[in-house]
């Protein structure tokens, strides 16, 4: 018998994620940051357990209106990222994603009077993505999103260990979203359809992903992205394709691959996402 009928209808609170996670879907490339590429670990927080029932394992906290914390653990950097998802109503909810990064770098030369030099250059970024949900029916939900993006860049110049000059600059730009969702399943068997529209001065995206479940142990996910960034110097283009598989072995675990094939600029190349997910 497979192994996933044999459900022990667990009370679930805990999600961990491990692996390359979201790498081909490039949700991210409108500062979209509740997509960002983690190597590594994801951990999930239900304050409410998710109990099994007939709808697919993905779905669960979607359709039951189970809120939740997460925080990426990503081997790429040590920067922090947390997210979370706030259902306070039977019609409305509300989440966000913060990400945190410092980047420092430091060189030191003799210029040609001699003088050691050491020139420092701290950069600081947050970057801040928020939305507010309205479920218009059982199946159809809008949303509205603000995505941010601040810099806070401090260059230092030091001769003989003096600071001779330090300047700092702050630099902010904001993305506006419209999102939808429409999901229809029934006995695990259906379909769920995210997309969103969104825009900042010289960029444009466009992004629909598509699940399809055949069983709730089993989804076939299908993406596409499209962004066009346009100012007085360049003009550019991207385009993802990307498909993936998800399948449950038990309530409690779970593998998803994918592969993805991006179109920049009139360059060609391909990502993967391989993942696994424990519940506990």
């Amino acid at each position: 018998m497979p192994v996933f009928a044999e459900s022990e209808n667990k009370a679930i609170q805990h999600e961990l994620q491990y692996g390359i996670i979201n790498l081909a879907s490039l949700a991210f490339i409108d500062g979209d940051w509740s997509e960002f590429p983690v190597a590594g670990a994801s951990y999930k927080y239900y304050f409410s357990p998710v109990a099994d029932n007939e709808q697919p394992y993905d779905l669960q906290s979607h359709l039951g209106r189970f809120s939740w914390l997460k925080v990426n653990l990503n081997a790429l950097n040590f920067n922090p990222n947390l997210g979370g998802k706030l259902y306070f109503s039977q019609r409305w909810s509300f989440e966000a994603d913060f990400s945190y990064q410092r980047h420092t770098n430091k060189y030191s030369y003799t210029d040609h009077n001699g003088e050691f030099r050491t020139r420092k250059y701290d950069e600081d970024e947050l970057l801040t993505d928020l939305a507010l949900n309205y479920a218009v029916n059982q199946q159809f939900t809008l949303g509205f999103g603000i995505h941010n993006y601040s810099e806070n860049s401090e260059y230092t110049d030091i001769i003989d260990d003096y600071v001779k000059s330090k300047n700092s600059q702050y630099d902010s730009e904001t993305f506006v979203a419209i999102k939808a969702r429409y999901t229809n399943v029934n006995e695990g068997k259906g379909l769920d359809i995210t997309s969103s529209i969104s825009h900042h001065e010289e960029r444009n995206t466009a992004k629909v992903f598509a699940t399809f479940y055949t069983a709730k142990h089993n989804a076939y996910k299908v993406g596409l992205v499209y962004s066009d960034f346009t100012d007085d110097w360049d003009d550019e283009a991207l385009f993802t394709v990307s498909l993936a598989h998800h399948y449950w072995f038990s309530q409690t675990t779970a593998i998803k691959y994918g592969v993805s094939w991006i179109k920049a600029d009139g360059d060609n190349f391909g990502l993967f996402d391989i993942n696994g997910t424990w519940r506990f």
